[in-house]
């Protein structure tokens, strides 16, 4: 059975790893969440060495077409939070995965 991974449980881990009640573990989570969050919205970065990076990618105003109908519309410019794992990261979920297969 795998355990999903949320707030809560990253909370539990924090508190149990440097002697933290969940709540302040959880005011930790959500003062990260929250810097990240503003500096995305201020058009900055932010990248975890050895994690990966958050950055705002803007998609231009494009044609598309309704899958219902079939009919062309204009779709509007847009702007999206994405996440780019790096190379570290990438290599050590690999590993993983190729050592859990075996």
């Amino acid at each position: 059975m795998s355990v999903n991974v949320n707030k809560k449980y990253l909370a539990q881990k924090l508190s149990e790893a440097h002697d933290l009640t969940v709540k302040e573990s959880m005011e930790i989570i959500d003062f990260l969440l929250a810097e990240t969050e503003s500096a995305l919205t201020e058009g900055k970065k932010v990248e975890l060495t050895g994690f990966g990076k958050f950055e705002i990618r803007k998609r231009e105003a494009r044609q598309g077409v309704n899958p219902k109908t079939g009919e062309r519309m204009m779709i509007e410019e847009s702007v999206a939070p994405v996440f780019k794992a790096s190379e570290g990261f990438k290599n050590r979920i690999q590993f993983q995965f190729k050592k859990d297969s075996e």
